[in-house]
């Protein structure tokens, strides 16, 4: 894992080692879309995990999906050949016009003074959303959140590897408190779901109500 071309190219190696229950939290979010529903867009799709697992529940769903990088939308289109996907910023407008909107291990990247206008504006884009993300619970801080998931990916990498991620982790990961998440979409009108929860992720569903 020395560079990004590396990360990229083994991302589905490597998320699995750092993410615990990382395929059960997706599963548990696709599970919460509705079978009838025909589109969903993936807000920065990575290699289209996510995604996967809403087209095996939903076979004829029409996917759309957003990544800044062009390295991991190879990825996804390779497993979703028919998925509609642009390489520009998740939240840049106009939305697609969909009905659900999807997103995993990205809204922790948002910064403060974004991410209340920016989580809204895309729960009142379509009939619900579904998110995967890290989220600080009741009297955890991110130095908890930082131990938690190196303690997890020990198993897997060597000194050098957890130093890298350490330092990822405390310059760009910018999580918020999982009520905050529930405060954001219920003041705004959004029936807030807890899908799944084992610090630092969590898995939630936002409806309208």
């Amino acid at each position: 894992m020395t560079n990004k071309d590396e990360f990229y190219s083994n991302y589905d190696i490597i998320i699995p080692k750092v993410c615990p229950n990382y395929y059960l939290a997706l599963n548990l979010g696709a599970s919460a879309i509705p079978k009838n529903v025909k589109s969903v867009c993936d807000l920065g799709i990575g290699t289209g995990n996510f995604s996967f697992a809403v087209r095996e529940r939903i076979p004829r769903v029409v996917i759309y999906g957003r990544d800044l990088q062009p390295e991991l939308l190879e990825i996804a289109q390779r497993k979703l050949p028919d998925a509609i996907l642009e390489c520009r910023d998740a939240f840049s407008s106009p939305l697609p016009d969909v009905e659900y909107f999807i997103s995993s291990l990205m809204f922790h990247h948002l910064g403060s003074d974004e991410r209340e206008d920016k989580l809204v504006k895309i729960a009142r884009a379509g009939r619900g959303l579904v998110n995967f993300d890290l989220a600080l619970f009741e009297g955890k801080t991110k130095g908890d959140l930082l131990e938690s998931s190196l303690d997890f990916a020990r198993s897997s990498f060597g000194p050098e590897d957890l130093e890298k991620m350490a330092t990822e982790i405390s310059e760009n990961d910018n999580p918020m408190e999982l009520e905050e998440h529930r405060r954001i979409f219920e003041s705004a009108g959004f029936k807030f779901g807890l899908l799944y929860k084992r610090f630092p992720h969590v898995v939630y569903s936002v409806n309208r109500l």
